[in-house]
């Protein structure tokens, strides 16, 4: 599609919300909503079927589409990607699956995580810490994913005191100077990146791979040489420990 024909779709489009001009910017642009749906379906659960995930990010694309504002001196891109994003996790967040019993469960494994590593010093597997627990590793790796999604929902929450909507999330991802690092305060950015450096290795590298590099939780295991269960429980462990290190 060419430079020409956009242009002027996003023309008649701002100056009368022409319905063929929409269709035309939604086309371009449903590149990031599957970007985004094949980046977060990296951390659900199998129960989770992709086209609902595609349907709420196609939802944020419209929603970012009647509400862009151009006098901001937004890219859309930018401000779509929020919206997908956002639209995506608040779907998810009101089918949140982390009932307490889960909570507990959660917490048990990873208790025994550390149990086992401190007796054996080593890393240990999804499958001996099923054994220990009574469970089927199956069971622990679904526990595993459920936390993960919903540690990644609560960093996408708005931080307190902040007047500009800037998220957790916003501040781990990639640090080369992009347009949604002009929205973010300066001084949350410092505060993360201390925290950061107070994670250890391990979850640093987890966390660079999966935000900087844009890597599936699956390749960072390659990396990392852990399962895939593993890496998801490191990473919510180190998103569970910014989050209360940012109080």
């Amino acid at each position: 599609m060419s430079a020409y024909h956009i242009a002027n779709a996003w023309k008649k489009w701002n100056e009368t919300r022409d319905y063929e001009a929409s269709d035309v910017i939604v086309r371009q642009y449903k590149p990031l909503v599957d970007y985004h749906v094949n980046r977060i379906l990296t951390t659900l659960p199998k129960t989770i079927h992709q086209d609902d995930i595609e349907s709420l990010g196609m939802a944020g694309l419209y929603e970012a589409l009647l509400k862009y504002d151009p006098s901001r001196n937004i890219k859309f891109e930018t401000y779509a990607s929020q919206r997908i994003r956002g639209t995506i996790l608040d779907g998810l967040r009101k089918e949140d699956r982390m009932s307490r019993v889960y909570r507990a469960r959660y917490k048990k494994i990873q208790e025994t995580f550390i149990q086992l590593e401190q007796k054996h010093q080593r890393e240990v597997g999804i499958d001996e810490v099923a054994a220990k627990l009574g469970m089927s590793s199956q069971e622990v790796q679904d526990v595993l994913t459920d936390q993960l999604t919903s540690e990644l929902i609560s960093m996408d929450e708005n931080v307190q005191g902040i007047d500009n909507n800037a998220t957790y999330i916003d501040t781990i991802q990639d640090d080369s100077i992009t347009p949604e690092e002009e929205v973010i305060k300066n001084d949350l950015i410092l505060q993360m990146a201390d925290k950061i450096k107070k994670l250890d290795d391990r979850e640093q590298k987890i966390l660079s791979l999966f935000y900087q590099e844009e890597l599936t939780l699956t390749e960072i295991g390659k990396v990392v040489g852990l399962s895939k269960g593993r890496v998801s429980q490191v990473h919510s462990q180190a998103l569970s420990k910014l989050k209360r290190m940012l109080g």
